[in-house]
């Protein structure tokens, strides 16, 4: 009598009689086969299910994340280009060009006489909001005059 390669079923050949305990045999060769193949089908699929649930949560921080990160950026923008609370480098520019000259303007403070007796202009980086609302810079010795 022959066997099967994989799972060594009683193979009778043409002239074997039947056997009933040879086919009962195979039978339960095949059911023990098939719940093998049950339990491992149905842990792949709890596998595939936690699977599935552990990424529904990475995904879900992540999305919180690329929010929490965009309302961040929106506000930094917004922060870095208010120039009502920011001096903008124009506005320095000017100021420092006009300062060169010994111009007052109508912007800074006039501090105490220059290397060579000329009056000196400073200009300098707001500390508060309201110094920065007004563009006022608030140095020792020197008189505040709103810009």
């Amino acid at each position: 009598m022959k066997e099967t390669k994989n799972l060594k079923l009683k193979k009778p050949d043409p002239e074997d009689f039947y056997n009933v305990e040879d086919f009962n045999s195979n039978m339960d060769i095949l059911d023990a086969d098939q719940a093998q193949q049950d339990e491992a089908i149905l842990q792949a699929q709890q596998q595939l299910e936690e699977a599935r649930q552990a990424l529904a949560t990475a995904t879900q921080r992540l999305e919180t994340a690329e929010q929490a990160i965009q309302g961040h950026t929106t506000a930094i923008q917004s922060h870095a280009g208010n120039n009502t609370i920011h001096v903008t480098q124009a506005e320095k520019d000017g100021w420092n060009a006009k300062a060169a000259k010994g111009d007052k303007g109508d912007k800074g403070d006039t501090g105490p006489a220059g290397p060579k007796g000329e009056p000196g202009t400073y200009y300098g980086t707001c500390s508060t909001e309201a110094d920065v609302a007004n563009k006022i810079v608030v140095c020792d010795g020197f008189v505040l005059k709103p810009g």
